[in-house]
């Protein structure tokens, strides 16, 4: 999978991250999420911070599309 950052920004207490996170079969998936501000923390801890927080997400968002492309033959009932 491929993480862009679509946006990164304070609110409040957090940082505020924006992702696209692009599966293998090309589909695009847009999350955010707020990490909590750390002193002397960098961009890249916070990106990975949210990365964990949305993992669950992710996952569940690009299991949606594991059969997507594949071609089903209903003579043996199994996917080629």
């Amino acid at each position: 999978m491929k993480y862009e950052i679509k946006n990164l920004r304070i609110e409040g207490d957090n940082k505020y991250v924006g992702l696209f996170v692009k599966n293998d079969n090309g589909q695009v998936l847009a999350i955010d999420k707020q990490v909590p501000l750390v002193d002397g923390e960098t961009d890249a801890y916070y990106v990975q911070q949210a990365i964990s927080l949305a993992q669950a997400e992710i996952d569940d968002w690009n299991n949606e599309f594991s059969i997507v492309g594949k071609t089903f033959n209903p003579e043996t009932g199994e996917f080629e």
